[in-house]
């Protein structure tokens, strides 16, 4: 028997070794009546509105003739008042941002920043490693980064 085999063997022993039959619990009884009153869904649904104003803001950015607002961008994801542009009306306290991994919060930031920076190329360009709009056969149009990744 080779040494992976003796390995696997071992492994596999430890593995079947650690199942006791006797660890299952029978001893909770799920609730037959939740109690929903004291839930409220007014911030989930407000930011949905916020993500879904966003994302259409953002879309307008693939027409060669509209340039994206970094600025108006940044504001919608922090939620930073008028500066948002908002049709809709939010609580202040609601925001995107807040409820982005913190991690990720800076990496989001430069990806509107890159969005805005792009929407701003004026022409059509048809090979994907380029920056800007490129168009396909069927007339569609997608807002590229400089190595073809779609940004809306």
């Amino acid at each position: 028997m080779n040494k992976f085999n003796l390995l696997v063997l071992i492994l596999l022993s430890i593995g079947f070794g650690a199942c006791d039959e006797d660890d299952t619990s029978t001893d909770y009884q799920a609730p037959t009546i939740y109690n929903f009153e004291n839930v409220s869904y007014s911030g989930q649904t407000q930011r949905l509105a916020m993500l879904k104003e966003m994302k259409d803001y953002m879309k307008t950015g693939v027409a060669t003739d509209v340039t994206l607002d970094a600025d108006r961008l940044a504001a919608m994801f922090s939620n930073a008042g008028e500066a948002a542009g908002w049709t809709g009306t939010f609580e202040d306290s609601k925001q995107l941002r807040s409820k982005t991994f913190e991690a990720f919060q800076n990496e989001f930031d430069q990806l509107l920043e890159n969005l805005a920076v792009h929407s701003q190329e004026s022409e059509a360009v048809s090979d994907f490693g380029a920056v800007g709009i490129a168009t396909n056969a069927s007339g569609n149009q997608y807002l590229l980064n400089e190595k073809g990744v779609e940004l809306v």
